[in-house]
């Protein structure tokens, strides 16, 4: 979320500030060590330790930022460094104020909006009377789905500034890697690479889904293929008749439709990072015969079966390769049965 990310940005900077101070002081003991008429020989007994050596040298360093300590240049070696610090501690304390005061407030401001969507959660759960049990779901729920709608605006507004080419080389190096884990997109990234830059670019969707969210159920009409770029579901294959027909995209084939015997899982399917299910419905009419559910929140991409026809059309030579490809693919389906996680690589 993106108050994770504000977060994570405040402690990677207070880290840094750490470790410039801790380089301050190893230069600025190097400086009072390197001479017998330093700041070591004047501030420090001989039989002290390492450790107060250290904690004397990072207190000088850390004072630099903020205030004055009793440690004092005593020539003009560490005169000289101790001016360099100083101006160097005004640029970098006054970056660093000025970007973590930004952070918090682009906190505060996030804070304030997701405020003021709890409170009308409140005020409905209230009117209506929903129970305590579904109202905790309902909160769960509604928190997750909110968070993810603001990190995905953040990011739609980033990558809406980049010009074609750059966005294009964004789109296939995050989203290609996930679709050649499957074995028809990996003979085409391995043939075709231009045809699959043009799907990551143009075909696919991205959207997100909360733990308990039902992606599809049985007997809902599919038109998209769909790929898990994070998260975990479960898919558990529901009652169908005991045949079904299916018949090809017209951009495949005009084959007559095929009987398809009855399939049923008894345990449910898990299906995890870069997984892959429901590539029927690119090649025929599909029809989801289970039901699949997120197991944890999960980020999908959807390769539309439209929009995938519609790439290749563009591309003759791989759009033949396609469409022998379905051909086997529901030469496949009538001899296996059907499954939303039923793959080409099988057959």
């Amino acid at each position: 979320s993106n108050i994770a990310v504000l977060a994570l940005g405040i402690v990677r900077f207070s880290m840094f500030f750490l470790l410039l101070t801790h380089f301050l002081a190893c230069i600025w003991y190097a400086v009072g060590s390197s001479s017998s008429k330093g700041w070591v020989s004047e501030y420090v007994e001989p039989e002290s330790g390492r450790g107060l050596r250290y904690l004397l040298a990072l207190h000088w360093a850390s004072s630099q930022f903020t205030s004055s300590m009793e440690v004092l240049p005593v020539n003009e070696g560490e005169r000289l460094f101790a001016i360099i610090s100083v101006l160097l501690s005004v640029i970098v304390a006054s970056a660093f104020v000025g970007i973590v005061t930004n952070m918090l407030l682009q906190l505060v401001l996030i804070q304030k909006g997701k405020i003021r969507y709890q409170r009308s959660l409140r005020s409905f759960i209230r009117h209506y009377g929903i129970s305590r049990g579904l109202s905790q779901r309902l909160r769960r729920y509604m928190d997750a789905r909110y968070d993810g709608e603001q990190s995905d605006e953040y990011q739609h507004k980033l990558l809406l500034q980049l010009p074609v080419h750059m966005l294009a080389d964004v789109y296939e190096e995050s989203r290609a890697p996930i679709l050649s884990r499957h074995p028809y997109f990996h003979r085409m990234a391995m043939q075709w690479p231009q045809v699959l830059r043009m799907v990551c670019q143009d075909a696919i969707e991205q959207f997100n889904v909360t733990a308990g969210d039902i992606v599809f159920s049985t007997g809902e009409t599919c038109h998209r293929m769909l790929f898990v770029d994070f998260g975990k579901l479960g898919y558990r294959v529901g009652a169908m008749r005991p045949s079904r027909r299916l018949s090809f995209h017209t951009e495949y084939s005009s084959r007559a439709r095929a009987t398809l015997p009855n399939v049923v899982l008894e345990e449910p399917e898990v299906l995890k990072k870069h997984g892959s299910i429901c590539e029927a419905a690119l090649w025929v009419y599909w029809t989801h015969v289970g039901q699949l559910t997120a197991l944890k929140d999960t980020s999908l991409l959807g390769l539309p079966a439209e929009e995938f026809s519609g790439t290749l059309e563009s591309f003759p030579e791989t759009l033949a390769s396609a469409c022998r490809y379905a051909e086997r693919f529901l030469l496949g389906l009538t001899e296996l049965g059907t499954s939303d996680l039923t793959q080409g690589d099988t057959f």
